[in-house]
């Protein structure tokens, strides 16, 4: 993906499970917890308000994966203070909240509370609750992310599985985990439409991009 699109028509009314492999991410390869191919598993409750699905957010996120509601931590601004007491009803204290200025959210719209994706056309931005989790070594990992609308009713939700999966056991995936399980998906796709293989294919394996027939 250039960014957060496509793959949502899939599922039912109640959830999606997407694969994913961001180009934006090539960058981060040598980080800890970064994947070249990873799942999303996105809510969809198109007839709830959005506290109710910030509630089967927090729900499934904590209690759903087994997580302690004491281990996460959210991080946000003042834009989503209405959802303060879906947290608490979560058992997340007021103390794991981080309420940070929207300024220095928008600077840096990445699971801190404004959410922007730079190749989206317009570079349309939302507020977000993103919820992280630290690691035993101290590092933080995004678990998830709650993004909604100032002005009207409109929210969205998803879940990092492979994050998920590296709080419960305690160890963070490396690049190097989904490196083959993307190959051969990105190999499948391209094969079954006939379309050529994307040049974030080649960077995501470190290789030279071969020049166009």
């Amino acid at each position: 993906m250039q960014y957060d699109d496509g793959g949502f028509h899939r599922g039912d009314n109640a959830y999606v499970v997407q694969s994913c492999a961001k180009v934006a991410d090539i960058a981060n390869r040598n980080n800890p917890g970064t994947l070249p191919f990873f799942h999303q598993y996105v809510l969809r409750r198109p007839r709830a308000m959005d506290d109710q699905k910030a509630e089967i957010f927090l729900d499934c996120l904590i209690h759903g994966t087994g997580l302690s509601p004491r281990s996460p931590c959210v991080t946000t601004t003042l834009l989503a203070e209405r959802f303060i007491p879906v947290m608490a009803s979560q058992g997340i204290a007021h103390r794991q909240i981080r309420i940070q200025k929207l300024a220095t959210a928008q600077a840096d719209p990445s699971g801190s509370g404004w959410f922007s994706d730079h190749g989206v056309p317009g570079n349309p931005g939302h507020p977000t609750f993103s919820v992280e989790h630290v690691m035993s070594d101290g590092m933080e990992i995004e678990l998830g992310e709650f993004g909604f609308a100032i002005d009207r009713s409109y929210s969205g939700s998803d879940i990092g599985i492979e994050r998920a999966a590296m709080a419960l056991s305690g160890k963070l995936a490396h690049w190097g985990d989904t490196l083959a399980a993307f190959t051969s998906a990105a190999t499948a796709q391209a094969g079954a439409s006939g379309a050529a293989l994307p040049t974030g294919f080649y960077k995501n394996l470190g290789q030279t991009v071969p020049p166009r027939a």
